[in-house]
C-alpha cells in the first residue's frame, strides 16, 4: 500500500498544479475577451463608426471570443491528457515497486518469470 499512497500523493499534487495552470490561463483569456469588449463598446459610439463600421467593428470582437473558445478546448484536452499521464505513471510505477518487493522478476534465471498485467 505504501507505494501507491505515495504515488497517489505525489499524482494530487502535479495535478492541482495542472488545474492551476489551466485555470490561470482561462482567466487571462476572459480579461483578454473582457478588454475586447470595451474596447468594441467604445469603438460602436464613435460616431464615425456608422453602420457601415459596426460590421467590422463586430467581426473582430467574435473573432477574438472564438480564438478563446478555441484556446480553452485545447487548454481543456491538454489538460485531461496531462492528468491521465501522470495518473498513469504514477501506477505503472507503483505496480513495478510492489512487484519488486513482493520479489517478481522478468530476469529469465529467477522464478516466478512473469509479472501479472
Amino acid at each position: 500500500m505504501g507505494p501507491q499512497a505515495a504515488h497517489f500523493l505525489r499524482a494530487q499534487s502535479e495535478i492541482a498544479s495542472e488545474i492551476e495552470k489551466f485555470t490561470s490561463r482561462w482567466i487571462e483569456r476572459r480579461t483578454e475577451v473582457l478588454q475586447t469588449a470595451l474596447k468594441t463598446t467604445g469603438q460602436m459610439r464613435q460616431p464615425e463608426a456608422g453602420l457601415t463600421m459596426a460590421p467590422a467593428i463586430m467581426q473582430d470582437f467574435y473573432q477574438s471570443s472564438v480564438q478563446c473558445l478555441a484556446e480553452d478546448a485545447g487548454d481543456w484536452i491538454a489538460l485531461c491528457g496531462t492528468c491521465a499521464g501522470i495518473v498513469t505513471a504514477g501506477e505503472i510505477e507503483a505496480g513495478g515497486e510492489l512487484a519488486k518487493t513482493a520479489g517478481l522478476t522478468n530476469k529469465p534465471g529467477k522464478l516466478p518469470t512473469r509479472i501479472p498485467v
